[in-house]
Parts: C-alpha cells; sequence; structure tokens
C-alpha cells in the first residue's frame, strides 16, 4: 500500500534501491496508473450568467469560449489520486479534532488559526 501512494502521488520520478527490481516497479506502476489523476489539477472557468436581487449565478464554460473583458470566475481544482487502501502501518489519530467554520474555507488546525494563517472568524473545534 505504500508504495502505491508513492506511485499515485510522485511528481515525476520513483525512486527504488536495486536495479535488479526494476521490472516488479514497472509492474506496480502498470497495476495502479488507473487510479492517477491525468493531471494534477485542472482550471474551471465560469462566466456571468444571471443577476438577481438573490445573487449572480455563474455558468461553466470552455476556456477557449471566455470573451475579452467579460466578467469571469477561475477555480484551480486539485485532482487527488484514488489509492485502493491505506497502508496498515499508517493509522489514524484516535479522537482527533479540525476546526471549521461551516464556509467553504475548509478545516484546518488549531495552531494555524493562533498563527493567523486562516483568516476568517467563528472557528470552532469539530471531529475529525
Amino acid at each position: 500500500m505504500f508504495n502505491e501512494h508513492q506511485i499515485l502521488n510522485c511528481a515525476a520520478n520513483l525512486y527504488f534501491r536495486d536495479w535488479s527490481t526494476r521490472d516488479v516497479i514497472v509492474a506496480q506502476v502498470g497495476d495502479v496508473a488507473s487510479g492517477r489523476p491525468k493531471a494534477a489539477m485542472e482550471v474551471v472557468t465560469a462566466v456571468l450568467g444571471e443577476t438577481t436581487d438573490w445573487g449572480s449565478r455563474y455558468d461553466v464554460v470552455p476556456k477557449a469560449s471566455l470573451k475579452p473583458g467579460q466578467e469571469a470566475l477561475i477555480h484551480v481544482r486539485t485532482n487527488h489520486p484514488r489509492p485502493s487502501g491505506w497502508p496498515s502501518f499508517l493509522s489514524f489519530r484516535d479522537g482527533g479534532k479540525v476546526y471549521g467554520n461551516d464556509t467553504g474555507a475548509g478545516f484546518t488546525r488549531r495552531w494555524c488559526i493562533e498563527q493567523g494563517f486562516v483568516s476568517g472568524t467563528g472557528y470552532y473545534k469539530q471531529p475529525a
């Protein structure tokens, strides 16, 4: 499982100790390659579709269809690999906690809030 995570998350190179095991490594890469995203990031573009008293709606469109001066949102989405499991010797911390404020900011650690790395208010402790 650990090797699978290494293969799925490597940027460009895989390092291994013994050159005579290269065929085993190549076979492992072939076995898990389908779980590796084709690109690490994907750019999503959206243009202003409709504005009402309730707010604005943006429609996702291909980047090529953007026009100069058109109001748009650009979002970079991370494509995560899909491993088949988790290495058995790595365990989750029992009773772990995260901090969130019920917004799109997501979860963070208490230390990041205390150090000022996270902006916003209303963060509270939640079970991980």
